[in-house]
């Protein structure tokens, strides 16, 4: 959250782009933990549902490079 309130509060792009570096090293160590903290919370039979989520995230990722790839070669 530091680095979301850093964000907000640049004045330069400078200031951003160091800021958006913060927020993202902080949301980097936030997923993992809380996917330990789901997967200790379920039984190891519920935790097949968990997969949803790893779909969810690899799209999320994924997805956008694709279209750019798609909009370069169309161009």
């Amino acid at each position: 959250m530091i680095g979301s309130a850093l964000c907000g509060m640049a004045q330069t792009m400078e200031q951003l782009i160091a800021f958006r570096l913060i927020q993202g090293i902080g949301a980097g160590a936030i997923l993992p933990v809380t996917q330990t903290i789901i997967a200790d919370m379920y039984p190891s039979e519920e935790i097949v549902f968990l997969g949803l989520a790893v779909v969810c995230v690899l799209a999320t990722l994924l997805l956008p490079r694709s279209k750019q790839n798609a909009a370069k070669e169309s161009a």
